[in-house]
Order: C-alpha cells, then sequence, then structure tokens
C-alpha cells in the first residue's frame, strides 16, 4: 500500500514546481529531505514565517506544500493564510497534521478542533479531509493540481 511519503514524494518529484516546507514536523515526511535536498525546508517551529515564505514561493511559479500540527498551521498562521495566500488565491497546499483530538497527550493546546471551520471561512480555499490516507493518496494528485490553495487534514 502506497503511504503519504511515497505519493508526495513521486508527484514532487516528476514537476519541479513544487516544494515541500515543515514546521518543524517531519512525522509522515521523514525521508524526503534526503530526496528532495534543495526543495525540502524546514522553517523551525515559526509558522506564521513558513507560509509568508509560502506566498512568496508561488508568486514565483512554486507550488509549495506546507506540513504543521493543524493547531498551530490553522490558529498561529491563520492571518497570513488568510491574507497572503488565501485572498491572493495562490496555490499553496497547506496540510494540518495531528487534527480534531489525536493530540490528546499534548492537551488542549495541540488539539486543531476549529481548523475546517476557519479554512472554510476563507474565499477560495478547498478543504480535503480525507477518510484514511489511501483516501489521502487517491486525492493528493487532484488537489496539489489544483490551482487554488487547499487545507489538507492529515492524521
Amino acid at each position: 500500500m502506497m503511504t503519504y511519503e511515497d505519493a508526495l514524494r513521486d508527484i514532487v518529484l516528476a514537476d519541479e514546481r513544487y516544494v515541500v516546507m515543515t514546521a518543524e514536523n517531519r512525522a509522515a515526511i521523514r525521508g524526503l529531505p534526503a530526496v528532495l535536498h534543495g526543495r525540502f525546508i524546514d522553517t523551525g517551529i515559526s509558522e506564521q514565517a513558513m507560509v509568508g515564505m509560502a506566498a512568496g514561493l508561488a508568486l514565483r511559479g512554486r507550488v509549495p506544500v506546507l506540513h504543521a500540527l493543524a493547531t498551530f498551521l490553522t490558529m498561529r498562521a491563520f492571518e497570513f493564510i488568510r491574507t497572503d495566500v488565501g485572498i491572493g488565491r495562490l496555490p499553496v497546499k497547506l496540510v494540518g497534521g495531528v487534527p480534531g483530538f489525536l493530540s490528546d497527550g499534548n492537551g488542549p493546546t495541540h488539539q486543531a478542533l476549529e481548523d475546517v471551520a476557519l479554512m472554510r471561512g476563507i474565499p477560495g480555499m478547498g478543504v480535503f479531509s480525507p477518510a484514511d490516507e489511501q483516501d489521502l493518496v487517491i486525492g493528493l494528485p487532484e488537489v496539489l493540481a489544483s490551482e487554488r490553495p487547499f487545507y489538507i487534514r492529515y492524521n
């Protein structure tokens, strides 16, 4: 069975426009830095800066695929997502990991319960909430190929 990392790797390697970014959240993409080299950027725990960088890359023709914990990506960086990505209708793809109550060990600060509501409030933003990893793998090519911004819930 193909994993999210496998599917993402294949898509990104086939098209130089893609850049994979993370705010120090590599759980699902551990093998990509060694394969993508300069097209893999870890910004550290700085979701706002990552979104701003992604907007700049998108304005230059790139398709950034961002990864961060869902709660911090959608809440901490919301203004940047709304203003830089959403209003600009840039093809930035936002992957929010460990959504909902899944991060129970880290407590309520890490639980993304509002992520879908926040992203749906941004005009033009697509939201993809796959049922499982196979659903994600099947839908990923269409979501990444879309010209509009997208939020992807990943668990």
